[in-house]
């Protein structure tokens, strides 16, 4: 007799042989028991599970003769039985759809179904990846498989069940196969092993099972590739690897180490050795974005080893492993991997992007938190002290004086408005540009050289605190009472935002321990602050800003609370943030208008200043 693959010779022949399928196996079954086996079935699932292994026992337990009729248990030495196992019987067909794939084949399947079954209680259709069919093909089946004589039963398979007309999946019963877990895999390899008097180290069949992925028929494969390669030599996890060109252990655990003690230089070794032993470096990228996640879970995991499928000795290692460094950096890691591994498949050149990529991964600067940075900030700001960030005084430029922007808000947000602003420096490599164009001015950027803000308070500085806003230089008086609801603004806004943005846009008319009067502008606000939790919370929030019970009053448009009606003037926190900032634009041109460079640059063209920039040569 000629010699017969493991996958085929250690095939299940009965329910319980199928591993991992066990909510598919018991529903059928109960089926057969009970009498309600239906007329058509789907199997879907990945590759090599048990679905055409589960119809042929489907198949055997229907025709089983050893009884009165189907039964769960087929014997498997009666006729049909044998003949089901051995693929001779004439009234089971298993049809491969991939070859059959025209209605000319379905037509005869249609043509068949009338006849009796030759021997057998029921003439059983296996089709195999049956989304490989054609629109035509699906479209003649389905008259048949909705009503088929009661001698025919139909087992459909496929592997991309996504492909298959919902017509069809309405008129069968679907089960879906699940992957099957490693240690499942491995316990069947090794009882294999066993009756086949193999040698081996139970390591090598972990290494098996992870390359098999949840199929069973893959680990089978890989297990004979893995025999003939090593001989008479007993299989170890070594020799697995090795015949199988699966990465080194020891090179992986090198190369992350390298990744996160920031050692780039020995990057190049590793990934030298790799290439050296001809190894796939897509296969050795994907290895460590594995390890990286298995790092990951036994760093968060409490129980770890049911998520790994892992020996209890290399489950011990991560976690002994996991314990020396943060989650946060193995996201990071996982993050950059994963776009290393697209990179390292569609490069033409994948040594020097694998290469080049772990190498700025390690040396990547350490990991910062940012809320021990802003920590320390608060800390430092309510101690009086103030971090020295970029030129303490604020650099200036002729006309406008000031740096960019992004600077002068650095600098606020450090302390450093807390000093007066340096003296504006004429320099003409520094001065404000001004496009000679008529017309309205555009809003410049913000510098420096604005009036210098109040520091925020450290309760709402990572909210956005509204006392940002420069008071120095407002359109109109600011009193007390304003920089008091500014205060109370910021509070609310670091603990309700919507709440805090709504106030921003209410009138202030009274704010002080006597009382509170607020006017909204529009009917959002006012409902937002009617609500009974919003107003309730800023009644609390109030007694608490006062240290007393203060009277809340909350009027709408021109019904305004009585005790404010002295005061119609008064502006919303927006409208004063947006006046300030118009009046220190037009601060800024004429600054830049009186500038003798853009006097001269003017009167030689006859034209005027449209805009102001702000340049910094720093």
């Amino acid at each position: 007799m000629s010699y017969v693959v493991l996958a085929r010779k250690w095939r299940p022949q009965r329910f319980e042989d199928v591993l991992g399928q066990e909510h598919v196996t018991r529903t059928l079954r109960n089926a057969i028991e009970a009498d309600r086996v239906a007329h058509a079935f789907l199997f879907s699932g990945p590759r090599g599970v048990g679905k055409t292994s589960a119809a042929r026992i489907l198949a055997k337990a229907l025709c089983c003769t050893a009884g009165d009729g189907p039964t769960p248990e087929p014997c498997g030495q009666c006729r049909a039985c044998q003949e089901i196992t051995e693929g001779r019987s004439t009234d089971v067909f298993e049809i491969d759809a991939a070859s059959h794939t025209g209605v000319d084949n379905v037509r005869e399947i249609i043509d068949n179904v009338r006849f009796l079954p030759a021997s057998a209680r029921f003439k059983i259709y296996v089709i195999d990846e049956v989304h490989m069919l054609s629109q035509g093909a699906f479209n003649a089946l389905l008259k048949t498989l909705e009503e088929p004589p009661e001698h025919v039963k139909f087992v459909l398979a496929t592997t991309d069940v996504h492909k298959v007309p919902v017509t069809i999946l309405s008129r069968v019963q679907r089960y879906d196969f699940r992957r099957i877990p490693g240690p499942q895999i491995v316990e069947r390899l090794q009882q294999i092993l066993n009756r086949e008097r193999v040698e081996h180290d139970p390591a090598a069949l972990h290494v098996l099972a992870r390359e098999a992925e949840g199929s069973m028929r893959d680990a089978q494969s890989l297990l004979e590739q893995v025999r003939a390669f090593a001989g008479d030599r007993p299989l170890d996890a070594g020799l697995v690897r090795e015949a199988l060109g699966v990465v080194d252990g020891r090179l992986l655990r090198e190369t992350l180490d390298a990744l996160l003690e920031r050692r780039p230089g020995d990057v190049f070794d590793r990934v030298a050795e790799v290439h050296g032993r001809g190894l796939n470096l897509v296969r050795f990228t994907e290895a460590l974005l594995t390890d990286v996640r298995d790092l990951l879970v036994a760093r968060l995991v409490p129980e770890p080893a049911a998520s790994l499928d892992r020996p209890a000795d290399e489950v011990e290692a991560l976690v002994q492993r996991a314990r020396r460094t943060d989650a946060a950096t193995f996201e990071r890691l996982f993050e950059q991997l994963s776009r290393l591994v697209e990179s390292v498949a569609e490069s033409t050149h994948p040594r020097f992007a694998l290469e080049v990529g772990l190498a700025a991964m390690a040396e990547a600067p350490p990991r910062v938190d940012l809320e021990a940075l802003v920590d320390r900030l608060d800390r430092l700001l309510a101690g009086g002290g103030a971090p020295q960030t970029g030129n303490p005084g604020g650099a200036g430029s002729s006309g406008s004086s000031g740096s960019s922007g992004g600077r002068g808000r650095s600098q606020a947000a450090a302390g450093t408005a807390r000093r007066p602003p340096a003296p504006a420096r004429s320099t003409p490599s520094r001065q404000a540009e001004g496009s000679l164009e008529s017309g309205e001015p555009e809003a410049p950027a913000r510098g420096p050289t604005s009036p210098p803000a109040p520091a925020p308070q450290p309760s709402a500085s990572r909210a956005g605190d509204p006392g940002a806003f420069d008071p120095a230089s407002p359109p109109k008086e600011v009193g007390p009472s304003e920089h008091a609801f500014r205060r109370f603004v910021a509070r609310v806004r670091s603990d309700r935002p919507a709440l805090g943005a709504a106030l921003m846009q209410v009138r202030p008319l009274r704010f002080d321990a006597g009382g509170v009067s607020l006017r909204c502008e529009t009917a959002f606000d006012a409902e937002t602050l009617a609500k009974p939790a919003n107003r309730s919370y800023l009644q609390t929030q109030l007694d608490s800003f006062f240290a007393d019970a203060v009277p809340l009053e909350v009027g709408r448009g021109n019904e305004e609370p009585a005790a404010a009606a002295a005061d119609p003037g008064k502006l919303t926190l927006n409208e004063e943030d947006d006046a300030a900032r118009e009046a220190r634009r037009r601060d800024r041109l004429e600054r830049a208008r009186s500038h003798p460079a853009v006097k001269a640059v003017t009167e030689s063209l006859g034209g005027s200043v449209g805009k102001v920039r702000l340049v910094d040569d720093a």
